[in-house]
């Protein structure tokens, strides 16, 4: 196989990992490089703005607070434990305020960049590595996001540093890649429930890596007994206390948002599927507050009706539990799907293609949020307008802000991406990039499915989407002007004749 992207691609079996001991060194040194400059990029969101707090900052904080002060641990079944876990951790050492947490998220996405580097080497070579984590340090929501008290810089971070160490599985021998990227995974779902995607990458990864049945077994039981060592125990809890196995039941909670809320003109609860639970008295009871929560909404747009309310109002009307609660607007969204599916296939599809493209969105709307989150009592304390030095750098962090949007450069990324894929698939040394591209389309696919448009959605994906990107972009270049330079001998003599 020939030279592709800069270096010879490798065989499927290939066990060498691309550069070694001088290669190696480089590729740490520019890893670090690269780690540095998007710190100091983040580090001015810490001098010129003020924490950020969105809709879900005060459930994992609460919970927090209320351990702290006495109230035990009061974390929603909704919510998995890693990132309040995180929380604590920087509440305990350093006290009340969220400056420390916001700089170690900011932290954790400059090591985000720095992994990007790393996948890209992996997969296409160092150009592809460099300029991938370049659009990852420069990328505007991935900065604006690690800024707010939220889990999506620990997610993002734990979710490509899975991606990277299956990738290294597929080009070095030995379980270590392999049992790392158990333990990531096992980090990311306990960070967000939609890491569960990355068990659907692992198969394929191991089928890049094995042929053999009995080490891909082998392999096989280390990823999945390490995800398994991270998430059962928390499980377990939750079976104990709410009497569900599972790391985070909201399943409920976002098909309402989805079918009620975000979609709410396309789905109907009183289509005979869905009133066919009015058997059940409590069941009708949950229909009916859905079916209210979603005509609310449409008599009131900016009525701010959660899958959250909706839950607490069923739980509160019904003395359902949590997990009851959850089940039950698990089952009244699936039945009104199913009566539809056409319109939720098209809406998925579109919810898909909308995160995908990336949605820019204002800093100053973000910049202003908290004055609309309903921080009350003893909360309020923590969260305010920014000072009159921070509102005078607003204009120098909307500069940085904007530097770069993934929104902006989607008619470009996306044909780039397509043309990776094609690579990867054709290429035999690049096909672990495949597992890179199914990632990223898996984890912002899991999201337009249960949610709907969110736009962080895809903040986890969008590292991944540069590295394939770039990998198509870089590789075309090579080829191109492989052709070139094997055609200029050719033209000579005809030029030298004239």
């Amino acid at each position: 196989m020939g030279a592709v992207g800069g270096r010879t691609s490798l065989s499927p079996r290939a066990r060498v990992l691309p550069g070694a001991g001088v290669g190696v060194r480089v590729d740490l040194l520019i890893a670090a490089g690269l780690f540095l400059f998007a710190a100091v990029l983040r580090l001015a969101y810490v001098a010129w703005a003020p924490v950020f707090i969105g809709g879900d900052s005060l459930q994992y904080f609460q919970p927090v607070h209320d351990l702290l002060n006495g109230r035990g641990f009061t974390l929603s079944l909704k919510r998995p434990p890693a990132y309040p876990a995180m929380l604590l951790l920087f509440q305990t050492l350093f006290g009340t305020g969220f400056v420390p947490i916001v700089v170690a998220q900011h932290l954790l996405g400059a090591a985000t960049v720095a992994l990007t580097y790393g996948l890209g080497r992996l997969t296409f070579g160092r150009w592809t590595g460099a300029l991938a984590a370049l659009l990852a340090a420069l990328a505007g929501p991935a900065m604006r996001w690690e800024h707010f008290l939220m889990s999506e810089a620990l997610f993002s971070f734990c979710f490509v540093l899975a991606m990277f160490l299956l990738v290294l599985g597929t080009r070095r021998s030995g379980p270590w890649p392999w049992l790392g990227a158990g333990l990531a995974i096992g980090v990311a779902i306990l960070t967000r429930s939609a890491g569960q995607v990355l068990l659907l990458v692992v198969p394929l990864a191991l089928l890049l890596d094995e042929r053999a049945w009995r080490p891909l077994l082998v392999k096989t039981a280390i990823v999945f007994g390490a995800c398994a060592l991270i998430t059962i125990p928390w499980a377990a809890r939750n079976w104990a206390v709410h009497g569900a196995f599972t790391t985070a039941g909201a399943a409920g909670q976002n098909l309402v948002t989805y079918t009620a809320i975000i979609h709410r003109p396309d789905f109907s609860f009183e289509d005979p599927l869905v009133t066919q639970l009015d058997t059940d008295p409590k069941k009708a009871t949950a229909r009916k507050i859905v079916q209210r929560a979603m005509e609310d909404k449409l008599a009131k747009p900016q009525l701010d009706v959660t899958g959250l309310g909706i839950h607490n109002r069923i739980m509160e009307d019904t003395r359902m539990s949590q997990a009851q609660a959850d089940g039950v607007m698990r089952e009244i969204a699936l039945r009104a799907i199913a009566s539809r599916p056409g319109a939720y296939l098209q809406n998925t599809l579109e919810d898909f293609a909308e995160i995908f493209r990336g949605r820019e969105e204002g800093l100053r709307d973000h910049w202003d949020l908290w004055s609309s989150r309903g921080w009350r009592g003893p909360f309020a304390r923590f969260v305010g307008p920014a000072t009159p030095a921070q509102e005078a750098s607003f204009g120098r962090l909307a500069l940085l802000d904007g530097v770069y949007h993934p929104a902006r450069a989607w008619p470009i990324l996306t044909p780039l991406f397509i043309l990776g894929v094609v690579f990867a698939i054709v290429v035999p040394g690049r096909r672990p990039a495949v597992l890179v591209a199914v990632a990223a389309v898996a984890v912002i696919l899991v999201g337009a499915a249960t949610v709907g448009a969110i736009p962080r959605y895809r903040l986890p994906a969008d590292p991944l989407i540069n590295v394939v990107a770039m990998g198509g972009l870089i590789t075309a270049v090579t080829l191109l002007r492989g052709r070139l330079r094997r055609a200029a001998p050719l033209r000579r003599p005809a030029l030298s004749g004239k």
